[in-house]
């Protein structure tokens, strides 16, 4: 309840937030067996989630 509260009545001024996968860190492929796909750079998308959280 406490903190039900304190979303509805103390809202905070900002809200941060972190699209994955992060820009750059993509690219769209074709694979015969599976179609459409994201390629994803996971290394860079962890770094990225990484340093959102140690904000």
């Amino acid at each position: 309840m406490e903190m039900g509260y304190q979303v509805v009545f103390q809202s905070p001024d900002s809200v941060e937030t972190l699209r994955i996968p992060v820009e750059g860190s993509y690219k769209d492929e074709i694979y015969p067996q599976s179609g459409a796909v994201l390629k994803m750079d996971y290394t860079k998308n962890k770094e990225a989630l990484q340093e959102f959280f140690s904000r």
